[in-house]
């Protein structure tokens, strides 16, 4: 999840650049998920909370608010819900996080259709023969 979020951080920021009309939203991206950044480096090194937790499973949950601070153990992995509150890296509530995604994949849409919502457009027959296009090198 947060290798993703970081390259959507990335390609947010280079359209901010390349396209004006993209700016305000791709730096609010941008700058909404900068945080996951010290998430990132922190991430290679996990010798200080291995030493504390142990590595559990508890330690987990409780490090992303899925259980009471104080809760010895989990009774049930039925009672752990995800939801808006969930701390993706133990930094950024989850639903914040959604809402900037689904903002931004908004204003994308609305200039360039990324989603078609006509069921006919996918069931037009394809014009062009694939196996007579020139096609350009994998690499």
């Amino acid at each position: 999840m947060k290798s993703g979020v970081l390259k959507a951080r990335g390609h947010a920021l280079a359209l901010a650049e390349y396209d004006d009309r993209f700016r305000a939203v791709g730096t609010l991206f941008a700058s909404g998920t900068a945080i996951l950044l010290d998430a990132v480096e922190e991430s290679g090194d996990a010798r200080s909370t291995d030493f504390d937790t142990g590595d559990d499973l508890v330690a987990y949950v409780r490090s992303r608010g899925l259980i009471a601070p104080d809760a010895a153990a989990i009774r049930s992995a039925s009672d752990l819900t995800i939801d808006d509150s969930f701390l993706v890296a133990k930094r950024m509530a989850l639903g914040p996080l959604l809402d900037m995604a689904a903002a931004f994949l908004d204003a994308l849409d609305i200039q360039y259709e990324l989603f078609v919502e006509d069921d006919t457009v996918a069931a037009k027959p394809l014009l062009v023969d694939l196996d007579e296009m020139d096609r350009a090198p994998l690499n």
